[in-house]
């Protein structure tokens, strides 16, 4: 990870993305608007969904034949801090990021024109089927079975925490169709219709105002047509789209960061305490200053490990992780440390700054927790900015 190229400097394209995200966002996804959706149930709001399309998110990453713009990583990165500091709930992740992105990496010209097109304009969404119940943070841990079955194959098994399950009209399922449980090989990506019989969902909320759903497949019927890429061969799709899908999550935990800070400063501002603005008291400046502190070196740490990977940098695995042990304690130490800002009030749902600690406190357990990012980056190289024992020893912490 030492030899990074730290140099990072956006495209004109780049900005003009991250300001449109903005100001979208801004107008359009305020904390009311966001927690109508949440009440009403639904995993996404339709006509906010079609605005994507429309401004071209929903292809961000898609390849231009299929209706995409082609986009990077690092353009993921971006578009997802508007929608950290909005908090918004739509199956983004789940469809286009894990779903689609593995579609158009693993899938034949027939499947990308299947799905590909219908998702970019806002047609098809997908469900990302890969964690299992005894699996914990390890994607190719799968006991989900695929056996042979006349023209085609039968999957059963069940798996765990299915991002946009509910709403979507396919779901990227994973199961194995050859070797042990944790062998690396043996391990094949399915496209299957979500309605499909022998699909049965127990969708449910998350603790940050998110839907996902426990799915249990019993002897669902797919055909040859219907795997994704070389049977026996999913293992490097599925480590990609979990890089890519931590990518994301690191752009939203920035953006979460930016609106913990910004609803700190203005709280202090107006709220009065001895007959003077809480922004006056010099010891709770310190740690307004200290929470920007922290959100910063969130920031350039997170982008980072975008750039790396959008550059095909050698280091750009141990960056990811790194970055992502990074959120799991300093960032979500810095969103605990909003929310005591504010007092009381921040732990009422009517109140903002408590979601963005609840979202942060989500990303932190989604791919692997602190611990689990730590131990990959220690696995991954010897550039922890520390002696290696301060390495173990924060590993060690993490875990418990």
């Amino acid at each position: 990870m030492s030899g990074l190229d730290l140099r990072i400097e956006l495209s004109p394209e780049q900005g003009m993305l991250q300001d449109a995200a903005a100001r979208y966002m801004e107008k359009a996804y305020g904390f009311q608007e966001r927690q109508r959706i949440v009440a009403s149930g639904a995993e996404l709001d339709e006509g906010k969904w079609q605005d994507y399309a429309r401004m071209g998110w929903l292809g961000l990453p898609l390849p231009e034949a299929v209706g995409g713009s082609g986009g990077s990583a690092l353009d993921l990165f971006l578009l997802a801090q508007a929608f950290g500091r909005s908090l918004a709930v739509e199956p983004y992740l789940a469809t286009v990021v894990l779903g689609a992105m593995t579609v158009a990496a693993a899938g034949t010209d027939q499947q990308r024109a299947r799905i590909l097109p219908g998702v970019a304009a806002g047609r098809t969404l997908l469900g990302w089927a890969c964690a299992e119940p005894d699996g914990g943070y390890d994607l190719v841990d799968v006991q989900t079975q695929a056996r042979e079955s006349g023209a085609g194959f039968a999957l059963t098994g069940d798996k765990s925490v299915v991002l946009g399950a509910a709403s979507a009209h396919h779901l990227v399922v994973s199961a194995r169709t050859a070797g042990p449980r944790h062998g690396r090989t043996g391990v094949s990506l399915f496209l299957v219709d979500r309605c499909a019989p022998g699909v049965t969902l127990r969708p449910y909320r998350t603790i940050d105002g998110r839907r996902a759903a426990e799915v249990k497949l019993d002897g669902v019927r797919v055909g040859r047509n219907d795997v994704l890429g070389e049977l026996h061969g999913a293992a490097a799709h599925i480590e990609r789209a979990r890089a890519l899908g931590t990518i994301t999550l690191l752009g939203e935990a920035v953006g979460c960061l930016e609106g913990a800070l910004a609803c700190t400063i203005e709280y202090h501002k107006n709220r009065q305490q001895f007959g003077k603005p809480l922004s006056s008291f010099q010891a709770l400046r310190h740690r307004v200053a200290d929470l920007y502190v922290a959100k910063e070196e969130t920031r350039a740490l997170c982008l980072l490990a975008a750039h790396a990977w959008t550059a095909d940098d050698p280091g750009a695995a141990q960056a990811i992780a790194g970055a992502k042990a990074w959120v799991g304690q300093t960032g979500r130490h810095a969103a605990e440390e909003a929310v005591q800002l504010h007092g009381a009030i921040a732990i009422t749902d009517e109140y903002v700054v408590g979601h963005y600690l609840k979202r942060i406190v989500a990303i932190d357990r989604m791919f692997g927790d602190t611990g689990t990012a730590l131990d990959e980056y220690l696995e991954l190289g010897q550039g922890f900015a520390g002696a290696p024992g301060e390495a173990q020893d924060s590993a060690a912490s993490a875990r418990t």
